[in-house]
């Protein structure tokens, strides 16, 4: 059967035009920061980008890949603000990515009758081979529309053989809702989000306990409550499962709906920290920590017994060095010895760039190297940056 008619058979996760709020038609800033890279960029379960235009279209790509990069980048820091919100620990979206460490989005070409709906468009990348059962596909077509997305309708069983698991699913953005929460909207739904059965779902895969991404009034909230309610006041307007009780929570409590119901924290195309990263050991068997597990820019990294915590879990993305969320951090770009490390949000300066020389951590601006300070390996010991000795106390093993 063509995929355009198997999914016309299906029922969707969104109508077929999911007819968004204005807030999801307008570009909104989030803090920035770069998708991980997990293992080669390319194995086993992951999120492939596409940008689609009709074969007698203009070519926007080049314009517009970085904006989609960007998205891509949006839409993942949203995800690591709400596992460290909702049960703590890490998630990313395990994104196809290039040697660059961004999300590689394709560059396709279909003939311009399949540019008429979404579904014609995902028949013409079936053929093209995006049918994988490894991959969900977020695609940006150049054409009129807002969003839509296909997946495993209505399974909302808590294990891993649960059909959010496997692809292909698709989710289609139209020009009129180029950004990056109505991309994350619609991603959010091939992951899984949300069920008819969550405590405060529609009838047509959202939420009404606002403020959430993939909450609005679509016409099916039941009545009471008959329209959102804003549960979560003063939150962001598009951070992921406001009350952490419909569709996202890393440690749900014993007994609850996300405890016995599909999770999306628990989808194989995340990536956990303890998949995605690993501890780094310095002198004395120490490991790099965060201070008290703490997200906020300026906390302190330190040497400390290992514990296999979230706080001693490091990943690479590009040259940066990356736990909960943020990045190793050159204490205002400084380059005097004994100039301190900190959390920091990833902003793409040199002070957060480093470079494996031998068994040494080097920052290139500064031209210092990481080192546990004074040579000790007790616990709270604080990190600096200091002249290249090849000191013990600047020997770390990834």
């Amino acid at each position: 059967m063509p995929l355009a008619a198997l999914l016309s058979a299906l029922a969707l996760l969104t109508p077929m035009v999911d007819d968004l709020p204005a807030e999801f038609r307008e570009p909104s800033a989030v803090s920035i920061q770069s998708v991980v890279c997990d293992g080669d960029g390319v194995s086993g379960k992951r999120v492939q980008t596409v940008y689609v235009r009709g074969d007698q279209s203009a070519d926007r790509y080049s314009q517009s890949v970085g904006q989609f990069q960007t998205f891509a980048d949006q839409i993942d820091n949203t995800f690591v603000e709400a596992a460290s919100r909702l049960g703590g620990g890490v998630r990313h979206v395990r994104f196809v990515t290039n040697s660059a460490c961004r999300a590689s989005v394709d560059n396709v070409v279909v003939p311009q009758s399949a540019m008429s709906s979404p579904s014609a468009i995902a028949d013409q990348l079936a053929a093209r081979g995006y049918n994988r059962t490894d991959r969900k596909y977020l695609f940006w077509h150049d054409s009129d529309g807002c969003g839509v997305a296909w997946g495993a309708p209505g399974d909302d069983r808590p294990g891993a053989d649960n059909g959010y698991n496997s692809g292909p699913s698709y989710a289609a953005v139209g020009t009129g809702c180029w950004t990056w929460q109505a991309s994350g909207h619609e991603l959010l739904h091939t992951l899984g989000a949300v069920q008819r059965s969550a405590p405060h779902s529609t009838a047509y895969g959202h939420c009404w306990d606002d403020q959430d991404i993939m909450c609005y009034d679509d016409g099916g909230i039941p009545s009471p409550p008959g329209g959102l309610v804003n549960v979560c006041p003063g939150a962001p307007e598009n951070q992921i499962d406001c009350g952490g009780d419909d569709y996202f929570h890393t440690n749900p409590a014993a007994g609850s709906y996300l405890a016995t119901h599909w999770n999306v924290a628990r989808s194989q195309f995340l990536v956990s920290s303890s998949s995605g990263g690993g501890s780094i050991v310095g002198i004395g068997g120490k490991c790099v920590d965060v201070n008290g597990s703490g997200t906020a820019d300026g906390t302190v990294i330190q040497l400390w017994s290992c514990n296999g915590t979230d706080a001693q879990q490091w990943s690479r993305s590009g040259d940066t060095l990356r736990a909960l969320g943020k990045c190793l951090d050159v204490a205002g770009s400084g380059t005097a010895n004994g100039t301190v490390v900190q959390l920091w949000t990833c902003n793409g300066t040199g002070a957060q760039v480093w470079s494996r020389v031998g068994t040494t951590l080097r920052n290139p601006q500064s031209g210092k190297c990481l080192d546990a300070s004074g040579g000790s390996s007790a616990d709270g010991t604080r990190l600096v940056i200091w002249t290249c000795s090849g000191g013990a106390n600047q020997n770390w093993q990834l």
